[in-house]
């Protein structure tokens, strides 16, 4: 990006002189080539934001169906285990002892530590949201867990 060279129009002569900072007389005005190039710089740096922005949404969406994923299996095992009749922690333990997936809450669920009430405990809770027994649904509530 080079520099925007800015004008005013001196009334004296009726020419246009290049403005220096500071100056306090009058309208300044740019040269239409420069008003162009930072028009198109911006409106290029916008479409990047968009961009950067539509993909983190993605990256967002699947790291939520990710844990959601991960906490499908766990209980999956859990059921199973516990079916052949063996003994092992409960699904909150092991969430709560894996730290990717706690790292993952922490990118999804900033605030969640201030909000208690909304984790809730998936072993004899329904989801608040599709009312699913131990927030295994696939509602928005539940998908973070």
């Amino acid at each position: 990006m080079s520099k925007v060279q800015r004008y005013i129009f001196d009334h004296t002569c009726g020419r246009l002189l290049k403005s220096y900072i500071g100056h306090l007389f009058g309208r300044e005005y740019v040269d239409a080539t420069d008003f162009a190039r930072v028009v198109a710089e911006r409106d290029q740096l916008q479409a990047d934001l968009t961009a950067r922005d539509e993909a983190l949404d993605q990256t967002q969406d699947l790291l939520r169906y990710m844990v959601y994923d991960y906490r499908s299996v766990v209980q999956a095992g859990y059921d199973r285990i516990t079916a052949l009749g063996s003994d092992c922690d409960s699904v909150a333990k092991m969430l709560d002892d894996n730290p990717n997936y706690q790292k993952a809450l922490a990118l999804l669920l900033p605030d969640l530590e201030s909000r208690p009430e909304e984790r809730g405990t998936p072993e004899t809770e329904p989801c608040s949201g599709c009312g699913t027994p131990g927030w295994t649904g696939a509602c928005n509530k539940c998908v973070p867990y």
